[in-house]
């Protein structure tokens, strides 16, 4: 067992209470005999960990204090198997363990490492003030596969920030090119905790097509008092938003090469207009939205502005009230050139005009 000081505590009789506190079982397989042995010798080394980067690194950080073990019996070591200690706080374990099929192996889009940061102006179709920080998430899908075909899907993701009066339902739709069917479980985290919201775990139906809304009225998930934005000003101390994570088993495997191109479909349902928000080039997905069954995909104004983005994990999203263009000077040119120049001007951010959250922070 490795976690807190103090194991000394890990008795027969106790071994229910201490996986709150411990956080995992290590397992050594010794193939030889020990017959003759009349001691033996076990050297644990704890490698530095690097928790800048966020979860799953994060989460096995011990820069807080030294780490206790403590040597459990045979018979001690089956009950804490299936007590499975630190399970429910590990990162992407807790979506996998909720899985009825175990998969062979796993792959992480972008990676089992980083997210997808994904932004809105939730003003569509008019411009508003194109902060493009109107809600700000971050996620990462993940696909279980075994004998080359898909048998599951696991997702997790943070609310970074929301700078909006309006309200939203966030979905995340990924559009498998083969019907998919089978039970989704979605959780709801509270910000910095194991503890579930309200409701949650929360079983979703699929039929057809893996579109589930991760994020049910943003507004109330993420708000600091008297202010209609969090974390998008720059005299707010930054806070933690939510934490979804899913597990879809599909009835059927498909093959990899059902698997869409990366990053999928992740839009906004904005509750105040009733517009659906996506990627450019993703058709409406909700029959009560605004905009249901519009032949304008491209979520851009006549300017060619678009209403949503995609970036990587380390992106800076722009202070309240400022545009889009003055956060980052060199993305106006890459909007009117129709996209073929300046592709790299998200990494030119201006540091008085955008609002820096560690990501050590929103990764929780």
């Amino acid at each position: 067992m490795i976690g807190e000081s103090g194991s000394s505590r890990i008795t027969g009789s106790t071994l229910n209470d201490i996986t709150s506190e411990f956080d995992s079982l290590l397992t050594i397989i010794v193939p030889d005999s020990l017959a003759s042995a009349d001691s033996a010798f076990l050297a644990v080394r704890l490698k530095q960990t690097n928790s800048s980067l966020g979860d799953p690194e994060a989460f096995y950080d011990y820069s807080g204090g030294f780490e206790d073990i403590a040597v459990v019996n045979f018979y001690d070591a089956q009950v804490l198997t299936e007590l499975a200690p630190g399970v429910d706080e590990a990162p992407l374990v807790v979506a996998q363990s909720q899985l009825e099929e175990t998969a062979d192996s796993w792959v992480y889009y972008p990676s089992s490492a980083s997210y997808f940061v994904v932004a809105y102006e939730d003003q569509y179709p008019n411009r508003g003030d194109y902060d493009f920080n109107d809600l700000v998430i971050g996620y990462r899908v993940g696909f279980g596969i075994k004998d080359s075909q898909v048998t599951s899907v696991i997702g997790v993701g943070y609310m970074i920030a929301r700078g909006a009066s309006a309200n939203h339902d966030w979905y995340l739709h990924v559009p498998f090119s083969d019907y998919v069917s089978g039970n989704a479980l979605v959780n709801l985290f509270k910000p910095g905790t194991s503890e579930q919201a309200v409701g949650y775990p929360q079983l979703q139906e699929v039929n057809g097509n893996l579109n589930l809304k991760l994020f049910e009225n943003t507004k109330a998930l993420m708000k600091v008092e008297g202010s209609d934005f969090a974390n998008t000003l720059s005299s707010q101390s930054p806070i933690q938003g939510h934490k979804f994570s899913f597990s879809f088993n599909l009835d059927t495997p498909l093959d990899f090469s059902a698997i869409p191109a990366a990053p999928y479909d992740p839009y906004l349902h904005v509750l105040t207009t009733g517009y659906e928000i996506h990627l450019s080039g993703n058709a409406t997905q909700l029959s009560q939205s605004t905009n249901s069954g519009d032949s304008n995909t491209q979520y851009k104004d006549d300017l060619g502005y678009p209403y949503a983005l995609v970036f990587p994990d380390q992106w800076l999203l722009p202070l309240e009230y400022t545009d889009l263009g003055e956060a980052y000077d060199t993305f106006l040119d890459y909007t009117k050139n129709s996209n073929t120049q300046n592709e790299t001007w998200y990494l030119y951010p201006t540091s008085s005009k955008t609002k820096s959250i560690s990501t050590s922070l929103w990764k929780w």
